[in-house]
């Protein structure tokens, strides 16, 4: 049957929910320093809340409460960590403002997802589970060829309205 000699995820579509998984679980789900999950989403972006991103318009919750702080507030994942890498932290901390503004969160949201080297324009199509092997095959839409990968854990994002993969 198949091996691996490292640990495969597989993560299906990128919501906020998929991002906070994966982002507080970075550390433990590294192998020699690179996160060991794919992630594939099939649009071609990272997009948090698109059509509620009006200028000025602020969360309804605090900057702290971002994916992954309540977890591990050192992980590198975090609304203070973006901040500081963009140069805007000590500005945004001196502001006295608790609420980031959505298009900072957007942003945050879309700086998360690209460091965790998200596969943008891929679609899982297909679920199996191979009980043999204890892994689950997937099948994976990728610029029109369909390759089978295999993973022994999957997170999927079904969205507001549920897409599960035929096989599931």
């Amino acid at each position: 049957g198949v091996k691996f000699t490292d640990l495969f995820r597989l993560a299906k579509d990128l919501g906020a929910d998929c991002v906070q998984i994966f982002a507080a679980l970075s550390q433990s789900l590294s192998i020699n320093g690179q996160l060991s999950v794919d992630i594939v989403e099939r649009r071609n972006s990272a997009e948090w809340h698109p059509g509620q991103l009006i200028p000025g318009a602020r969360l309804l919750s605090e900057w702290y409460r971002d994916l992954v702080t309540a977890v591990d507030p050192t992980n590198p994942y975090s609304f203070s960590n973006f901040l500081k890498s963009k140069n805007r932290l000590i500005k945004f901390i001196n502001s006295g403002v608790i609420f980031p503004t959505r298009r900072d969160y957007s942003d945050y949201f879309m700086h998360v997802s690209s460091e965790l080297d998200v596969k943008f324009g891929c679609e899982c199509v297909g679920l199996s589970w191979d009980g043999n092997d204890s892994l689950w095959e997937a099948m994976i839409l990728d610029e029109g060829v369909v390759k089978s990968e295999f993973y022994d854990g999957i997170v999927l994002g079904l969205g507001a309205e549920p897409n599960f993969p035929p096989g599931f």
